[in-house]
């Protein structure tokens, strides 16, 4: 189980628990900014993990908005527009 915001972002954008949970944990922190980066390799995994029925395209997307839109996750210029497709 995570104990610091790094662990929880890195939960995120691995996308290891059920996003609700990450985001309440994400919330509850409030320890000094860190960032992670978002890479191509987490886009391909959540894609395989909806592919292999382990979430709904809907879940996806919330889970893709989830990252967009965390301001301590960085997510390179070239794998932006990747990342606003899903």
């Amino acid at each position: 189980m995570a104990t610091t915001r790094r662990e929880h972002l890195e939960d995120l954008v691995h996308w290891r628990r059920d996003l609700p949970t990450l985001l309440h944990a994400l919330r509850r922190h409030t320890t000094p900014p860190t960032t992670v980066t978002f890479t191509r390799s987490h886009a391909t995994t959540a894609l395989e993990k909806t592919l292999a029925g382990l979430a709904t395209t809907t879940q996806l997307t919330a889970w893709a908005q989830a990252v967009h839109f965390e301001e301590d996750v960085d997510i390179n210029d070239n794998d932006l527009d990747l990342l606003t497709q899903f």
